[in-house]
C-alpha cells in the first residue's frame, strides 16, 4: 500500500510543522479490500486512508493544497469525475482554539499490482496512475499564508 507512505512523505516534505513533529500527522488505512479476477493473479488494493492531524497550528488550507497536489498526480478520478469528485475527499475539523486544530481526512485510493509469473517466480509490479496534464504547478513550490512562508 505504497500510496499512504507516499501521501504521508509529501505531507511531511512539504509542511514544516510535520517535519518538526511528526507525531501530529497519523496516517491509517480502513476498509481495505483486494480486487482479483480469475483471469490472472493481478489485483488492486481499494481502501480508505483516514488522515489524522492532531494540534496543528496553522489554517487547513497548508494542508490542503500539498494534499490535492499529491491526489491530482497518484489519485486523480478523485478530481476528474465532477460526479464523484463532490464528496470524495472528506473532512473533519475541531478548532481547539484560536489558530489550532484536529483535522481527520477521509479519501479512498486504489492502487493496481500486476503479477508476472515467470516459471515457479512471481513479479509484482505497482502500475502508476497515467500521467494527465500537470495540475500542479511548478516544481519546486511554496506557499505563503499571510506573506509567511508555510511551506519549505
Amino acid at each position: 500500500m505504497d500510496k499512504a507512505i507516499s501521501l504521508r512523505d509529501a505531507l511531511t516534505s512539504n509542511i514544516e510543522q510535520f517535519k518538526t513533529f511528526p507525531d501530529k500527522l497519523k496516517v491509517f488505512i480502513e476498509n481495505g479490500n483486494v480486487v482479483a479476477r480469475l483471469s490472472n493473479l493481478s489485483f488492486e488494493y481499494r481502501y480508505e486512508l483516514n488522515i489524522l492531524v492532531i494540534d496543528y497550528e496553522a489554517h487547513p488550507d497548508t494542508i490542503f493544497l500539498p494534499l490535492l497536489r499529491w491526489v491530482a498526480v497518484n489519485q486523480p478520478d478523485l478530481m476528474q469525475n465532477p460526479d464523484k469528485a463532490e464528496n470524495r475527499i472528506a473532512f473533519e475539523a475541531e478548532p481547539i482554539n484560536q489558530g489550532i486544530y484536529d483535522i481527520n481526512i477521509k479519501m479512498p485510493l486504489s492502487e493496481a499490482v500486476k503479477i508476472v509469473k515467470n516459471g515457479n517466480q512471481y513479479q509484482m509490479t505497482h502500475i502508476p496512475e497515467p500521467e494527465l496534464n500537470d495540475l500542479t504547478g511548478p516544481s519546486p513550490w511554496e506557499l505563503r499564508a499571510n506573506g509567511e512562508l508555510v511551506t519549505p
